[in-house]
């Protein structure tokens, strides 16, 4: 029988990979996000 534990330690590399960048990618526009409303309210009061 093959051994394929190296693809299915690939594999979960690649898909925890994946959701790590994924992940981060929202933190950046819940940030992003928040300084954006952060301007408006500031512009709105002046």
């Amino acid at each position: 029988m093959v051994n394929t534990d190296s693809y299915l330690l690939l594999g979960l590399v690649v898909v925890l990979g994946v959701m790590l960048v994924y992940a981060g990618s929202l933190i950046l526009r819940i940030r992003q996000a928040h300084k954006m409303i952060d301007t408006l309210e500031t512009l709105q009061e002046q």
